[in-house]
């Protein structure tokens, strides 16, 4: 077994335990709360307060016990394993507030919720679901506008990119695919990176058409030439499968409804890759192309 493979499973493996751990704890808790003793012991601290006060309470207190009792876990796993594979250098004072900052906002919307649901069954003893359904789907998509402007920030810090030029290319680019993005939004630096893509590819294949018509570098029908031909081809045809796969992710379900072009082009791009025998032919020119040009031998060859 290679040495990155078994580093890889080295990485992941403690992690999905530490997680399946983690999800029946939390479930675990939850259990205790609402069917035995503890959950009556728990509600005494809120017990005597009014409906409205006493449900958000109840939820926040339980929320805070489940994120006390799952600490020991999150702290191995989010810091610990993390910073021994050197993928973090958040220390243990970033990392409590981190964990706080969860508790807060975790508890702060379950409460809300609690109080909703409590709100629906006294309006409506009979037919409260009828009440709780929407209203929870409303709360789904209000806060899928809402997280990204006010919780996100409250984990990670964005600064507008310091190229102006590449800012706006990014804001022409998203005013075309019809997807509004903010300089402060995180899917300005995908869109970044896609953006640099797909501008090397313009330039690749400007360049070596260059190359062809001005002859300087030999003849349009050498290898040499072909081999870059070919490299120009299958790297653009590489950035088109990049390109179009991150935004079907952005897009989620709506990216393959057929009224957008991002279907489309999930479509479209296969097909351009076979294009003249497909990519792996096009390495098989590459590799015959500068074999020659640049002098490749095997080994014992003269």
């Amino acid at each position: 077994m290679s040495e990155p493979v078994q580093d890889a499973r080295s990485y992941h493996r403690p992690r999905y335990i530490a997680l399946v751990v983690d999800i029946a704890l939390g479930v675990a808790i939850l259990a205790l709360l609402s069917f035995s003793a503890a959950g009556d012991g728990l509600y005494r601290a809120v017990d005597g307060l009014r409906w409205w006060a006493a449900a958000p309470l109840f939820a926040f207190l339980a929320v805070g016990v489940s994120a006390v009792v799952r600490l020991p876990i999150a702290l191995w796993r989010d810091l610990v394993h993390e910073r021994r594979f050197g993928f973090s250098t958040q220390t243990a004072a970033g990392f409590a507030a981190d964990r706080l900052k969860t508790l807060v906002v975790g508890g702060t919307l379950s409460a809300g919720s609690a109080l909703g649901l409590v709100a629906a069954v006294r309006a409506a003893p009979s037919a409260w679901p009828a009440l709780a359904a929407p209203g929870a789907a409303l709360v789904v998509v209000a806060l899928s506008f809402v997280a990204p402007v006010l919780l996100e920030p409250v984990f990670n810090r964005f600064h507008p990119l310091a190229d102006a030029e590449l800012a706006e290319a990014l804001r022409a680019f998203a005013s075309r695919a019809g997807v509004p993005v903010r300089e402060h939004s995180a899917f300005a630096m995908a869109f970044g990176d896609l953006w640099r893509l797909i501008d090397i590819s313009r330039q690749y294949y400007l360049s070596v058409t260059w190359q062809a018509a001005s002859r300087k570098h030999g003849r349009p029908w050498s290898k040499e030439m072909m081999a870059k031909f070919s490299a120009a081809r299958s790297f653009a045809a590489d950035v088109a499968e990049k390109v179009t796969t991150t935004s079907m992710e952005f897009m989620g379900a709506y990216g393959y409804s057929f009224g957008n072009q991002v279907e489309k082009y999930a479509r479209d791009y296969p097909i351009v890759k076979l294009w003249l025998g497909g990519a792996q032919r096009d390495r098989m020119e590459i590799a015959h192309g500068l074999y020659g040009a640049l002098g490749w031998q095997l080994p014992g060859e003269k």
